[in-house]
């Protein structure tokens, strides 16, 4: 029997031998005697490396955080730093905790580890505004999902590696699922939600509303995010949103608000590839030179650079004090493919002004590859391109999924008009034959049906838009439009108010024509005219001073229509048979209504009618001089009839 370090040893039983460990025979070895040292330094090769192994491995370990202190037992801090003690990748499970952890310094992370938050979201790391990034990432493959990132800040340039108020990634790579980076700050800093110097995945994430600043004449590249130009980067399914670039006028070069990539000549080429995801809303607010309100790239290393099925849009260079330098649009490309992308509604405005001649959404050298829509010109467009073209998108605003989005509304030309994966930054599957353009695809197969009401108001008749023609009020008529998958709307009800004027119709004494309908407004016309308008006669009754044939035309409940014409055929007689000299006065009047006449026309009856044609007074003529009341008359027109209508006067009681 030969022992090997006390514990290992071969053991002949029964003429077969067999290496023993812990007293345990394992293993049956056929061989002969002679090869017995031989076989001895493999055993000691062996036990030798398991020893190490042993001594110099642990093995993954899974870390609970239990509750949302800044430190001790059960703490996110503390889970993240037995994690870093530990050899291996290790999982932070922080599943079963949601609220805010208020920090006191930068967490960071030196070794591989996945971070698990509630799927609800509803975990924060919150820095404060104090002084301090949130976390820093030295090595290792991480994963971080639903996390929320909040106000890390870097007030100063003391600190050790710049940029990354929120993030700084420099270990080999970061993927980050669910999360939220937001309300950043930093000042003279590249990267100011993320600085990503590794590997970068980014899958339904919001980037929002991080701000870099400066008071000095330097550059600041990266509002929301930094990459620099070696890195492979996958933004995918994430919203980019209100973040600022900005500071003094002294602040020379910007670029990218939103998203900014910046390579080296001499860097090994890189990767990125933005694809369903929404860039909104991102604010340059100073510099002379300007790349990029949206998304900058500076590829001097001819970087692959792809983005495609996304949206680009209420991006906006916006400078408070004039400069005659260079501005750039809301994407600045160096060597970029743009794919079955939305660009609109980008602008420039220098002090509160719309700049003419420069493109808003694209410079640089972007190369298409077609189906985008950009709602201006574009030089580099392809045939499949949509230029100058609106393609209506709605605010933004929670259409479903992780992040906000842009809607499109039911008659937008990006519907059915793109190319690329079969499901949107929300995961909606494409519902026609095509997928959408941008990074929203219209609707849901299976969505449910909405219902819009048609409130019309019209006169006389109303053809709708299921072809038929309605002469009466109705709220029951209905029209389907399931099937046709490009309407917002699937069915509609109609809910239909006509209106008509009330009365047409019209009476006469002796040369004066009377409107029945009192709730009209009126214009009379000559029939013999080609019905043109009298226009000093827009009250309820006429009074022809020549014989003709007249007609009004009424407005009423938003409605137009005319009366048939009248014939008068006595104005003539009148003027005739009436010989005498008589006198009204005033006109108007309130009080009285003075009448003087000869003395051959003493006796004489008077009738004083409304414009309805009812009489309200009627009288004799005894004197030369007769003084009529009026006073308690409505406000309005009148007629006054002398003897047998052989003379008519028209007055005003105020």
């Amino acid at each position: 029997m030969k022992v090997i370090e006390g514990k290992c040893f071969f053991k002949n039983v029964r003429g077969k031998v067999y290496f023993v460990l812990n007293k345990r025979k394992i293993l049956y070895l056929p061989i002969e005697k002679s090869t017995f040292p031989y076989i001895l330094n493999m055993i000691k090769a062996l036990i030798t490396s398991i020893i190490l192994f042993s001594t110099f491995v642990s093995f993954a370990k899974i870390y609970q955080v239990t509750n949302t202190k800044s430190s001790g037992a059960g703490s996110f801090p503390q889970a993240i730093m037995d994690a870093n003690n530990n050899t291996g990748t290790d999982t932070v499970d922080a599943t079963g905790v949601t609220g805010t952890i208020t920090l006191t310094g930068t967490i960071t992370i030196t070794d591989s580890v996945t971070i698990n938050g509630p799927t609800s979201g509803n975990l924060t790391l919150d820095g404060g505004h104090i002084g301090f990034r949130v976390l820093r990432i030295t090595s290792g493959t991480n994963i971080i999902n639903y996390l929320t990132i909040t106000r890390g800040s870097l007030p100063t340039l003391s600190h050790s590696s710049k940029g990354g108020a929120g993030i700084k990634n420099t270990g080999k790579s970061l993927t980050l699922d669910h999360c939220i980076i937001d309300n950043c700050t930093s000042n003279e800093e590249n990267g100011t939600g993320i600085h990503s110097e590794g590997a970068l995945n980014m899958n339904y994430c919001r980037v929002s509303k991080n701000y870099c600043y400066s008071l000095n004449s330097v550059n600041l590249e990266g509002g929301g995010i930094f990459i620099t130009g070696s890195s492979n980067v996958v933004i995918s399914n994430c919203l980019i949103d209100s973040n600022n670039l900005g500071g003094s006028e002294f602040v020379t070069d910007l670029a990218g608000a939103g998203i900014a990539f910046h390579s080296k000549s001499s860097e090994t080429p890189g990767r990125l590839r933005i694809v369903n995801s929404t860039i909104s809303s991102n604010t340059i607010s100073s510099g002379n030179v300007v790349q990029g309100s949206g998304i900058s790239i500076n590829n001097l290393n001819k970087s692959a650079i792809t983005i495609s099925q996304s949206t680009i849009a209420y991006n906006k260079f916006d400078r408070e004090y004039p400069s005659n330098e260079e501005y750039n649009a809301a994407l600045y490309g160096d060597d970029v493919s743009i794919q079955s992308t939305i660009l609109s509604n980008n602008s420039i405005v220098i002090q509160s002004k719309a700049i003419p001649n420069y493109s808003v959404n694209i410079s640089g050298y972007v190369r298409s590859l077609g189906n985008n829509i950009i709602d201006t010109d574009f030089g580099g467009a392809h045939s499949t391109d949509r230029t100058n073209t609106d393609p209506l998108l709605l605010p933004l605003n929670n259409n479903g999924g992780f992040t906000h989005t842009h809607a499109i509304e039911c008659s937008s030309p990006a519907i059915d008009s793109g190319v690329g994966l079969s499901f949107d930054q929300r995961d909606t599957q494409t519902l026609g034959q095509r997928r959408d353009i941008g990074a929203y695809e219209y609707r849901k197969i299976n969505e449910t049906p909405k219902i819009r009401i048609d409130t019309i108001i019209a006169c006389a008749s109303y053809k709708w838009i299921d072809g038929k023609t309605y002469t009466s009020s109705t709220n029951s008529a209905t029209y389907d439009l399931i099937g046709d998958w490009r309407h917002c709307d699937t069915l509609v009800t109609l809910n239909l108010t006509i209106n008509n004027v009330s009365d047409l119709s019209t009476y006469t004494s002796g040369n004066i024509i009377i409107a029945n309908n009192s709730e009209a407004t009126y214009k009379w016309l000559d029939c013999n005219n080609n019905f043109a308008v009298l226009p000093n006669d827009t009250s309820q009754y006429f009074i022809a001073s020549n014989d003709g044939n007249y007609a009004v035309q009424l407005s009423e409940n938003g409605c137009i229509d005319t009366s048939s014409c009248v014939s008068i055929n006595t104005v003539g007689l009148i003027e005739n048979s009436f010989t005498h000299k008589i006198q009204v006065y005033p006109n108007p009047t309130s009080e009285e209504l003075n009448i003087k006449i000869q003395s051959n026309l003493l006796g004489s009856k008077f009738r004083i009618v409304n414009i309805l044609g009812q009489e309200v007074k009627q009288g004799e003529l005894t004197n030369s001089m007769s003084n009529i009341d009026v006073s308690k008359l409505p406000k309005g027109y009148y007629v006054l009839t002398i003897g047998e209508g052989n003379y008519y006067y028209k007055f005003f009681v105020e």
